[in-house]
């Protein structure tokens, strides 16, 4: 009798397994009758985006990196992921835009905030906080202030042409004393200058009488 049930298969839709029951051989359900189908009794076979013993689990769309699914071939992100394979981080701190050891924090909207170390500022934490910075700049008359990216213990200035000293205080002026001689007139460029000849001199401080 058994094997004449097999051979028989099994009468209903879902899969059937042969159980022994005070009343005899039974067929019992076995496979989802939805989502897959007998070869033979106690056999289920799957349907496409479906898997499992039962074939009740369903199979995410290929290629879905952070989602589930509820029905075959969905791709249900995750928190924090979006995108048609949920393969899209919403999650900004997720990508360390935060330099060094900055603490990153999301304030929603696609937004963040990082919460820098000592001695470190701006929006990404990026910035030294030298001397130039937390002191404020000494350089008078344009210059600029250097403190070798923060790590130096003093700042220097850059001058620009016609200044000089340690903090470019000094008016550089090349025409004193008037370095043109026999009355030549002299006009400052920085830390150069020009003089204008009068008749019968020239050279570059008219020293040269000419004939």
């Amino acid at each position: 009798m058994f094997n004449e049930l097999f051979d028989l298969g099994c009468k209903h839709v879902a899969c059937c397994v042969v159980s022994l029951s005070p009343k005899g051989w039974e067929c019992g359900a076995g496979c989802n009758a939805e989502n897959g189908f007998c070869e033979k009794p106690g056999k289920c076979r799957c349907k496409p985006g479906w898997q499992g013993e039962a074939c009740d689990q369903c199979m995410p769309f290929p290629g879905c990196l952070h989602g589930t699914c509820e029905k075959a071939w969905q791709c249900i992100c995750e928190d924090g992921w979006v995108g048609s394979q949920c393969d899209q981080d919403t999650r900004l701190c997720s990508s360390r835009p935060c330099s060094g050891n900055a603490t990153c924090i999301e304030t929603g909207e696609g937004g963040y905030l990082c919460i820098c170390p000592h001695g470190y500022t701006g929006e990404n934490c990026h910035l030294k906080k030298g001397l130039c910075l937390t002191n404020g700049s000494p350089c008078q008359n344009g210059g600029t202030c250097s403190d070798a990216d923060g790590s130096v213990e003093y700042t220097s200035c850059v001058c620009p042409p016609g200044f000089a000293g340690d903090f470019c205080e000094i008016n550089v002026d090349s025409c004193q004393p008037n370095p043109c001689l026999n009355g030549g007139n002299c006009t400052n460029h920085g830390l150069a200058f020009a003089c204008a000849c009068p008749d019968g001199f020239s050279g570059f401080t008219q020293k040269f009488a000419t004939k």
